[in-house]
């Protein structure tokens, strides 16, 4: 029987390439700002031109400040592990309470 080895994210993963901010142009809102607006496109599914009125921004500082932020991919085709979304749902499925994605499929492995 094969043993598989799972490796956990780096304490790096999702951050920011250090070279990507130091050539990124200024932006016009702060990191506060930033978050806020995020939250109101990505939670709230606000337009831009609503977002801009609602923090008494530019429109155009608005759509800069977040095309530099990570978001949600509405129609993922993958899951971590790179498998369809069926297969993703049936691992989900078989996760115990609070257990991380790549944790489930390690011990799923393990009972192949």
């Amino acid at each position: 029987m094969a043993k598989f080895k799972v490796t956990p994210p780096g304490f790096r993963a999702g951050e920011i390439n250090r070279d990507t901010v130091i050539h990124r142009p200024p932006l016009e809102l702060t990191e506060e700002e930033r978050a806020r607006a995020r939250m109101l496109r990505v939670d709230r599914k606000m337009s831009f031109s609503d977002i801009a009125d609602v923090m008494g921004k530019d429109q155009s500082a608005v759509e800069k400040a977040l095309s530099t932020i990570r978001m949600p991919v509405a129609n993922p085709k993958r899951r971590t592990i790179n498998v369809t979304l069926e297969d993703a749902a049936f691992i989900e499925k078989q996760l115990l309470p609070g257990e991380p994605f790549w944790k489930g499929v390690h011990r799923l492995l393990e009972q192949l």
